[in-house]
């Protein structure tokens, strides 16, 4: 996953998801990092798609604020200060999503 092919709000929203591990003294960043980031950004897209699925954005981040408390957190001495990278699981939904913008193409067929 090359982080310069993904849009400026892409890599926006990686980077608060970032600061929210950060912040939280996690380690690593993960998809529940992402999904808070995106469900938190202010007339943002995912809040707008939740409200119209007759939810509300502020619950399902709250939801997903639990979780994040839930995860082991260091501080302290053993606290890298911005040393963090991304789970194998971000990494993959990450790649799935690249290849959905990107659907393979048919034997035979070139661009």
């Amino acid at each position: 996953m090359d982080i310069n092919k993904l849009t400026q709000k892409a890599q926006e929203a990686l980077g608060e998801a970032q600061n929210t591990a950060l912040a939280k003294g996690h380690q690593e960043v993960d998809a529940e990092h992402l999904a808070y980031s995106l469900l938190t950004k202010q007339d943002g897209l995912v809040p707008a798609i939740i409200t119209r699925m007759g939810r509300s954005p502020v619950a399902v981040a709250g939801g997903i604020e639990k979780l994040l408390e839930k995860r082991p957190s260091v501080s302290g001495l053993g606290a890298e200060n911005g040393s963090i990278r991304i789970t194998q699981r971000l990494a993959k939904v990450l790649a799935d999503a690249e290849a959905e913008d990107h659907p393979p193409r048919p034997h035979g067929r070139q661009p």
